[in-house]
């Protein structure tokens, strides 16, 4: 955790747009050129996104989960639905506990595409995701001896 004492910097880190609790007022910026959507989209999903390895009896399931505000949100659900093919009827959901933040959560082959999809554009998510995401994809094909 970094913590900032000094006024000048925190205010010439907020006319960068970093400052705390961002996750709540970040929106999906109009002018970017859609080159650039799955660099923004891998940020968003290594700063408020979850990998998650789901397991229960039949064995273990990935799923994404993209957390921000109804713009974001609605932005990427778009882009993903156009690049990747995640459903269009996919509801976005709700936190209970604010008012401001929703989530969409990608199922296991929405997932797996957009790694696929990202990795096609030299991008990576944060290191811990992209592992869990191989190791994930490695034990899925491992043969039997």
């Amino acid at each position: 955790e970094f913590r900032f004492s000094s006024a000048k910097m925190i205010q010439d880190l907020a006319r960068y747009g970093i400052h705390q609790n961002k996750t709540y007022d970040v929106v999906f910026p109009k002018e970017l050129d859609s080159k650039y959507y799955p660099g923004f989209i891998a940020g968003v999903i290594s700063g408020d996104g979850c990998i998650d390895i789901k397991k229960n009896r039949k064995g273990s399931t990935l799923r994404c989960t993209i957390a921000g505000n109804l713009d974001l949100v609605q932005n990427i659900h778009s882009i993903l639905a156009k690049e990747i093919g995640v459903n269009t009827d996919k509801k976005l959901f709700k936190y209970e506990h604010t008012a401001q933040l929703y989530r969409l959560e990608l199922n296991q082959t929405e997932t797996i595409a957009l790694y696929n999809w990202l990795q096609k554009n030299g991008i990576s998510l944060m290191e811990r995701k992209n592992k869990m995401i191989e190791e994930f994809l490695n034990e899925r094909v491992k043969i039997p001896a």
